[in-house]
């Protein structure tokens, strides 16, 4: 009986996977403010990738965090820095090393590539888009269509006012 337990607990210690998350910088949702060019972002997230969107033509962090991912776009990152630049901003992911996301980090430790990725997820707000306010959007990837729900906390607009979200 013994040597039968001994069995089952090795079978299912030898084809239990490691999961390991890496500790990335976030920050809200927070474009076109006095600070959003020189925020630390000292909250934390675990997960699979940590990203980061700064905007192309101004020089500030649009919003930073951890996404978990597919299969495939895990190992396309494994110990990778990339980036891709977009119209409107540059979206990067990072698995290098925990906080790799940070607005600090060096653009120099990432690789620009041509290729896109993330196209299925939409980190920034579509001006008009009824399915995503303000304040929460889930990302799906739609290679496994599972959803993360990411909160984008950001300031009410005033009454009257108009969001350019």
């Amino acid at each position: 009986m013994k040597e039968c337990l001994v069995i089952i607990i090795w079978l299912v210690a030898s084809t239990t996977q490691k999961v390991t998350s890496i500790k990335c910088a976030e920050c809200d949702y927070l474009p076109h403010t006095p600070i959003s060019g020189t925020r630390t972002c000292p909250e934390n997230c675990y997960g699979d990738i940590c990203f980061i969107v700064v905007n192309n033509y101004y020089n500030e962090t649009l919003i930073s965090g951890c996404v978990n991912v597919d299969t495939g776009t895990r190992t396309f990152f494994r110990n990778h820095a990339y980036c891709y630049k977009r119209s409107q901003y540059t979206i990067c992911g990072c698995t290098t090393l925990d906080r790799c996301n940070s607005p600090q980090a060096p653009f120099s430790m990432f690789t620009f590539v041509t290729t896109p990725f993330f196209e299925d997820c939409q980190f920034v707000p579509k001006y008009g888009d009824r399915r995503c306010n303000q304040f929460q959007c889930n990302i799906t990837s739609a290679e496994d269509n599972s959803k993360t729900e990411m909160s984008l906390k950001g300031q009410q607009p005033e009454e009257g006012a108009k969001s350019n979200m």
